[in-house]
């Protein structure tokens, strides 16, 4: 079994295309995306999904395990200390979307893997249990690993996606910017417009009830100062003719 290689532009193209079915205001306005919601109400009717709270442990690199998905069960857990540490809010609802980027993106895996104990035949049976060894093997790799195939990578790059639709975090990232009367490329320079970049971050990471890091991290994955840079050099003269641009 193979796991498909993901860019983050096809990921974030995969979870436009999940909200659009979900609810196609959400891509209108930007507002927190009620990720809780569409576990426990969407996702349970559409495709029979449970949620659970529990506490869960640590994985073999004694690691805190926040959330896990059972593709075969159909079960979403979360742990305990989440929902009962208010200053981890943010953190639930990203690790709630990473695991609902594990429903959407790799539950199809599933299908493919082969039942080996339904089987008399003992040359049968080996050559499926080597299979699935090599299998396993190749899943663990891909689960550590930090490339564009890591299915780790891919449901962290779909919970971005999906709790900061591009479309908005861009027109809104520019106009808080624009609101600031800077370039863009001048928040390059930390040292200088630090304050006016964190203050930049704290209104984001509000206005989609996200960590100010993860806003962050989306500013840099989506490249938005650097495409602000390559604008201006193609005509654009100011981050108005940039946002003007955008919302056509």
């Amino acid at each position: 079994m193979k796991i498909d290689r993901l860019t983050r532009e096809k990921i974030d193209k995969i979870a436009m295309q999940f909200l659009q079915k979900y609810d196609k205001k959400l891509l209108e306005e930007a507002r927190p995306i009620p990720v809780e919601k569409i576990v426990t109400e969407y996702l349970a009717a559409k495709d029979g999904l449970q949620f659970k709270i529990d506490n869960l442990k640590y994985d073999i690199f004694q690691r805190k395990i926040w959330g896990r998905t059972n593709l075969r069960e159909k079960i979403i857990s979360i742990d305990t200390s989440l929902i009962e540490t208010p200053s981890l809010k943010t953190k639930y609802r990203f690790t709630l979307a990473h695991e609902v980027g594990h429903w959407v993106l790799h539950r199809k895996y599933i299908k493919s893997q082969k039942n080996f104990y339904k089987t008399d035949d003992i040359e049968e049976l080996i050559i499926t249990l080597k299979e699935c060894i090599e299998a396993f093997l190749h899943e663990f790799r891909c689960l550590y690993d930090d490339s564009r195939k890591g299915i780790e990578f891919q449901a962290n790059s779909f919970a971005a996606s999906l709790l900061m639709p591009s479309n908005l975090f861009e027109i809104h990232f520019y106009k808080e910017t624009n609101a600031y009367g800077i370039k863009l490329k001048e928040l390059l320079w930390e040292n200088e417009y630090e304050k006016v970049y964190d203050s930049i971050l704290r209104y984001l990471s509000s206005l989609f009830d996200v960590s100010k890091q993860a806003a962050k991290i989306r500013v840099r994955t989506l490249q938005l100062i650097e495409k602000d840079i390559e604008r201006t050099h193609s005509g654009f003269s100011s981050v108005g003719d940039v946002l003007k641009d955008l919302i056509k």
